[in-house]
C-alpha cells in the first residue's frame, strides 16, 4: 500500500510539472523550432543561427536537436539573435519564469529580450550570470521583476511575439568566432520575489567640509532619510539594508549643509542610471542576490582618488558646418550609446572646437565616433570609411587606446589625425596630406627625428595615437627636433606642428 502510494505521489508531481511548464522552442518539432537572426556584428549581420545535434547528451538535456549560437569576432557588446517564428506565443499573463537550457565552454551571462508586445507595452529584458561550463545547465528569468532598461517594469502580466537571445550581454567580441548551444526555452511556474541584503559604504575620509548625519536614499524608501550610515572609525561610512530583488536607484545624502549627490550622465556605464528625459541621474544597482557595492567617493563612481580626467576635442573642416542647434556628440561603442545620448559636446568660448569631459578607471578602452546632429539612428554620425583610424571591424568607428592618466584626444570631424582648431583644413583628404611640411629624418629605438619647414620657432608639436588620442606635447626650438619615442608601444603615430590652417602632420612607424 506504501509502495502505491509512493508510486501515485511521484506521478501526481510529474504531472504538475508537466502542467506547469509552456514549451516555447525546442527544435524537435516544426511548431517548437524557430530560427534566429544575429545582429550586431559585421561578420555575421542578418545570418541565421543554425539547429545542429546535440554536442553533449548528457545531464538535464537528452534531446536530439538544439540551437548553436556563434558569437562573431567583432560582435558589438549588444550582438544578439532574434526569434523569427511569426507564430510564437510568449504568454505571461499568468507570470512565470522563462528559462532557457544553455552549453557553454566559459563563464559568462546570458540575457533574455522581450519585444513585440501584445498590449503594445515595452520590452522587458534581464541578465543572468552563468558560471557553470562544459555542461548542460538552465537559467531562469524571474519575469515579474523590473527590465533593466526603461522603463523599468516587469514582464508578467503581458504577451509577447518575438524573444532575443544575447550571450555575454556588453561583453564584445574577442577577435574570435565563439560557440555556444541553447534548447528547450520554456515558461515555467514563477517563483515569488525574494529579498537580498545590498552592503553599502561611501568615503568621506577627506571630506573638507564638517556635517552632522550621512543617509542613502533612493527608489526604496521614496527618497528620505530613512537609511542612515554610519562611520566605522576611519571615516568610510557604511549600512546594510534588505531590499527586494530587482533594479534600485540611490544617491547618498550629507546632512548638515544638506549635500546630495549630482551626475551628468556620462559617468561609467553601469554605476548610473539616467531618466528616460535626461533629467535625473541616480546610482543604480541590480539586486539578485545578497550584494557588497564596491567603496566609492562622495560624487564619483570610483574610490576617491582613483578616477582620471579623459577630454576629448572636436574640430570641423572647412566644408562642414557643425549642427546649428548645437547637437554635437561624442557616440558609439559600448560606452557612448547612440546620438543624442548623455555625451552631449559643448563650445563653452564659441572658438569652434566642441570638447567634453569624463572620468573613467585607468585601462579603459574602446570605440568611439562622433554625430554631428541628434540622430538615433546614425544618419549624421562621421564618414571615416578607407582612412587609417576607422575600424572596419567596428562600422568604421575610431578606437581610444588604454588610458594610463589624464588624457586629452583632439580630432577633426570625418578626418584622421589630431588636430581640433582644425577649421583651415580642407576636407579632401589628399590636399590634406600633401600640406605636410614635416620630414622624417631618421629613427632609433629611443628617438624620432624631424625637419619642420614653413613654422615659426616655438610651434607647439604634438604626438598622438593614429585616432588623435594625445601622448606627448613640445614645442619647436629649431628646425629639426628630436622627440623621444622609447615610451611608445610598436604601432603608427602621428606628429602634429602648429595649429589650424598652419598645422602639418606627418605619420611615423614605432617598430
Amino acid at each position: 500500500m506504501k509502495r502505491l502510494s509512493l508510486i501515485l505521489l511521484m506521478s501526481l508531481a510529474t504531472m504538475a510539472s508537466m502542467i506547469a511548464q509552456t514549451i516555447l522552442i525546442d527544435f524537435e518539432s516544426p511548431e517548437t523550432s524557430s530560427d534566429f537572426q544575429y545582429f550586431g556584428s559585421v561578420t555575421q549581420e542578418g545570418l541565421l543561427t543554425t539547429v545542429d545535434a546535440n554536442p553533449n547528451v548528457s545531464g538535464i538535456n537528452t534531446s536530439e536537436n538544439v540551437g548553436t549560437y556563434v558569437k562573431g569576432p567583432d560582435a558589438q557588446g549588444w550582438a544578439g539573435a532574434f526569434s523569427l517564428n511569426e507564430n510564437l506565443s510568449i504568454d505571461l499573463s499568468e507570470g512565470g519564469e522563462i528559462c532557457v537550457q544553455i552549453h557553454v565552454d566559459h563563464p559568462g551571462n546570458l540575457a533574455l529580450k522581450l519585444e513585440q508586445s501584445q498590449s503594445e507595452g515595452p520590452d522587458w529584458i534581464f541578465i543572468v550570470e552563468n558560471d557553470v561550463v562544459d555542461e548542460w545547465t538552465e537559467v531562469c528569468f524571474n519575469t515579474s521583476l523590473p527590465s533593466i532598461e526603461a522603463p523599468f517594469q516587469g514582464a508578467d502580466g503581458d504577451s509577447f511575439g518575438r524573444l532575443v537571445l544575447f550571450f555575454d550581454f556588453n561583453i564584445g567580441g574577442n577577435g574570435e568566432f565563439i560557440t555556444s548551444y541553447f534548447d528547450n526555452i520554456t515558461i515555467q511556474e514563477g517563483s515569488a520575489n525574494q529579498t537580498a541584503v545590498l552592503d553599502l559604504s561611501l568615503d568621506l575620509s577627506d571630506f573638507a567640509d564638517p556635517f552632522d548625519q550621512v543617509f542613502v536614499m533612493g527608489t526604496f524608501n521614496d527618497w528620505n532619510e530613512s537609511n542612515e550610515l554610519f562611520n566605522n572609525g576611519i571615516g568610510i561610512y557604511e549600512t546594510s539594508i534588505e531590499l527586494p530583488i530587482g533594479l534600485h536607484e540611490y544617491l547618498f545624502w550629507i546632512k548638515g549643509p544638506d549635500l546630495i549627490e549630482s551626475f551628468n550622465g556620462t559617468e561609467q556605464s553601469g554605476c548610473i542610471l539616467a531618466s528616460p528625459d535626461g533629467e535625473f541621474v541616480n546610482r543604480q544597482v541590480l539586486l539578485t542576490e545578497d550584494t557588497t557595492m564596491p567603496l566609492v567617493c562622495w560624487n564619483s563612481c570610483y574610490q576617491c582618488g582613483e578616477g582620471v580626467e579623459v577630454t576629448i576635442n572636436l574640430g570641423f573642416p572647412d566644408g562642414t558646418d557643425p549642427d546649428p542647434n548645437g547637437d554635437i556628440y561624442l557616440a558609439g561603442g559600448e560606452e557612448f550609446g547612440v546620438p543624442g545620448g548623455s555625451f552631449k559636446m559643448t563650445d563653452e568660448d564659441g572658438d569652434g572646437v566642441y570638447s567634453i569631459s569624463f572620468t573613467r578607471l585607468p585601462g579603459f578602452e574602446g570605440y568611439y565616433s562622433f554625430a554631428n546632429g541628434n540622430c538615433p539612428d546614425w544618419s549624421c554620425k562621421e564618414d571615416l570609411e578607407g582612412q587609417d583610424c576607422a575600424r572596419v571591424e567596428n562600422f568604421n568607428d575610431r578606437y581610444m587606446d588604454a588610458i594610463s592618466g589624464p588624457t586629452i584626444i583632439d580630432a577633426c570631424y570625418g578626418l584622421c589625425g589630431s588636430i581640433a582648431q582644425c577649421g583651415g583644413i580642407p576636407t579632401d583628404i589628399a590636399e590634406l596630406e600633401n600640406k605636410s611640411t614635416i620630414t622624417l629624418l631618421g629613427q632609433s629605438s629611443d628617438w624620432l627625428t624631424v625637419e619642420v619647414e614653413g613654422l615659426a620657432i616655438g610651434s607647439p608639436i604634438v604626438m598622438s595615437s593614429i585616432v588623435g588620442q594625445r601622448i606627448g606635447e613640445t614645442v619647436t626650438d629649431a628646425t629639426q627636433v628630436k622627440l623621444p619615442i622609447h615610451q611608445l608601444a610598436s604601432g603608427l603615430y602621428i606628429i602634429t606642428v602648429g595649429t589650424g590652417a598652419q598645422s602639418a602632420s606627418v605619420k611615423f612607424y614605432k617598430h
